[in-house]
């Protein structure tokens, strides 16, 4: 389970539902079909719904932990750190809780 991220939590991220995505990409390929050239398409939210990965993560613990799943193997936990080492620190400790428990 991945525990750990790299990451700053008061970074803005674009977190985009999966159905705008592919309607967009739908949209996109029907329109530029018949059409000669590169053409890139941007789907974003942040402009007008900016989120900070801390407020994200801190949702979607909450849902979990108030709606825990019956399969759960244990309690959500998830953490970005801003540092390659406190990365590999927290890899190795989970990796290791893992194992032991």
């Amino acid at each position: 389970m991945l525990n750990t991220a790299p990451g700053i939590k008061s970074n803005i991220g674009d977190q985009i539902p999966v159905d705008f995505v592919t309607n967009g990409i739908i949209c996109s390929a029907y329109y530029y079909a018949n059409k000669k050239g590169v053409h890139v398409v941007h789907s974003g939210s942040s402009e007008k719904n900016p989120v900070t990965w801390n407020t994200s993560t801190y949702i979607i613990r909450k849902f979990w932990r108030e709606n825990p799943s019956i399969k759960a193997v244990q309690r959500p936990m998830f953490e970005l750190v801003p540092s390659k080492l406190e990365l590999k620190v927290n890899l190795v400790y989970f990796s290791i809780k893992t194992i032991i428990i």
